[in-house]
């Protein structure tokens, strides 16, 4: 028979990140775009027993864009955006060989955003244009993976695409100029 190499007590720890950088040159209008995203994640498994474990996360994203528009009298936009998330699960392992476990988790995740994003024109009236945005969401999911123990408290984890979620966020959207405007959208979605 084929069992779970996991002590029940202790916790699983793991940690990701994520670094992108990218450069686009829009070729129609010769403008240059440049984003950077930098996203790091902790989380915790508790074993309840051989098979199955509670657990937390923790997550930071920051993303920063520009681009420099090839038009007279556009300074450059540029965008600064942030996102936090703490995540609650469930986590159900099923063994397929020694040390190699398939597992799903069943979880729920809460998380806020916010940036702002701004551009000056040197020929338009009003000049300066800000937009701040506040976002707020909630999303429950079912994500599977595959793990490979390499001690009984490492393990190598490999998650598949969610299978299944629903959620919702809300958005806040403030334009700062001499015409202040202020949008809300509220969305729901399940996949």
């Amino acid at each position: 028979t084929l069992s779970v190499d996991i002590t029940v007590s202790p916790a699983l720890t793991s940690g990701s990140y994520t670094i992108l950088a990218q450069n686009i040159t829009d070729l129609c209008g010769n403008n240059m775009n440049s984003s950077f995203n930098v996203n790091i994640g902790v989380s915790s498994i508790k074993m309840k027993t051989e098979s199955v474990g509670w657990g937390v996360g923790l997550n930071y994203g920051f993303n920063t864009f520009n681009r420099n528009y090839s038009q007279v009298g556009i300074s450059p936009q540029k965008e600064n955006n942030h996102s936090i998330s703490l995540s609650g699960f469930k986590r159900k392992f099923i063994p397929i060989k020694p040390k190699f476990n398939f597992y799903y988790d069943i979880g729920a995740i809460a998380n806020i955003a916010f940036g702002e994003s701004s551009i000056t024109y040197t020929n338009v009236t009003p000049s300066y244009f800000s937009v701040k945005t506040n976002e707020y969401g909630l999303r429950a999911y079912i994500t599977p993976g595959f793990t490979y123990a390499i001690k009984k408290n490492l393990l190598i984890d490999a998650a598949l695409s969610n299978i299944g979620s629903i959620g919702f966020i809300h958005s806040v959207r403030k334009t700062i100029n001499s015409s202040p405007m202020e949008q809300k959208t509220s969305s729901s979605n399940f996949n």
